[in-house]
């Protein structure tokens, strides 16, 4: 049995994590959120074999023993993003210092920080491969990076603690059934108009994404846990990225996606030149992660879920 605290259990991507990992009785969750009573009701609804515990953030600490924890906490929507500014440094800096005091207390204890590959800079003309470095300018101090310099703030703290067992887990793209719909970024955009029937709006650039599907997500923390104690950064793939239009017109085929060209005033890099979002690193592949989803499998499979009001996997 491995105790696994997940830290910011309410996040998008924590969510289905619980739902996926919950189903493996090899597996004793311990969820914290700042709403325990909310994530309580929640994961009732799941009907898993074991129930998870759910307790405020401030519950965690030394008197509990995990095996392994992964750390959630932070934005991932990039308008809520842009909305906190500067605050995400603070909030990240002070529940990684958290949980790094209790690897001290506990060193074999693993941890996962939920990064991102944003920390290579806002350009994005080619994608990343094992040669591409952290390219954030100081002097570039927007709303818009300071995401990114939090993420990598993290990412540099953990180096300088290899003696401990801490994997950063950079995601870059990532779609499932249980997206909220409200955000704005491209797949959201998509999912609203394909559900309401309306007309997509985008610019005529083209751009590729690669998608992790949640369950290859899940199957890479799996990998994390069950391989020798590491302290590396690790990219998040699919089997193949997709291109914008080439995914647009499969969704057009699958759900009669309607789509037009417009001529300007549609931004959909609003954080820098990011036509290739996505990682050629294939690292993780050595602790035995074998991803099953290519981006399009990945996303027809989520949306149709999505649209048919499925919300559990």
């Amino acid at each position: 049995m491995m105790r696994v605290a997940i830290l910011g259990a309410t996040s998008e991507i924590a969510k289905d994590v619980i739902n996926l990992l919950g189903k493996y009785p090899q597996y004793e969750l311990g969820l914290f959120s700042r709403h325990p009573e909310l994530v309580s009701q929640w994961v009732s609804s799941l009907n898993l074999p074991t129930q998870p515990q759910s307790l405020a953030l401030d519950e965690f600490n030394h008197s509990r023993h995990f095996d392994a924890i992964v750390n959630f906490i932070g934005a991932g929507n990039p308008q809520r993003i842009q909305e906190i500014g500067d605050e995400i440094v603070h909030v990240t800096q002070h529940y990684d210092n958290m949980i790094m005091n209790y690897l001290e207390r506990f060193p074999q204890c693993r941890y996962i920080f939920l990064s991102s590959g944003s920390i290579f800079g806002p350009d994005f003309a080619l994608p990343v491969d094992i040669h591409s470095r952290a390219n954030l300018q100081d002097n570039a101090l927007l709303a818009s990076n300071w995401y990114s310099k939090a993420k990598l703030a993290a990412e540099c703290e953990h180096r300088l603690h290899s003696h401990l067992s801490i994997v950063d887990v950079r995601v870059f793209n990532y779609f499932s059934r249980s997206q909220n719909l409200s955000s704005s970024y491209l797949m959201t955009d998509i999912a609203r108009a394909i559900k309401n029937g309306e007309i997509l709006k985008t610019n005529a650039a083209n751009l590729v994404r690669d998608y992790i599907h949640p369950s290859d997500f899940s199957h890479l923390l799996m990998a994390i846990f069950n391989a020798a104690p590491l302290n590396t950064a690790l990219d998040c793939y699919s089997q193949a990225p997709i291109d914008k239009f080439s995914l647009l017109n499969a969704l057009s085929e699958q759900f009669n996606l309607e789509f037009e060209i417009a001529k300007s005033g549609i931004d959909e890099n609003p954080t820098g030149n990011k036509s290739n979002y996505y990682s050629l690193n294939k690292a993780a592949g050595s602790l035995g992660y074998v991803p099953q989803y290519s981006s399009l499998s990945g996303i027809l499979t989520e949306m149709q879920a999505l649209m048919s009001g499925l919300s559990h996997f």
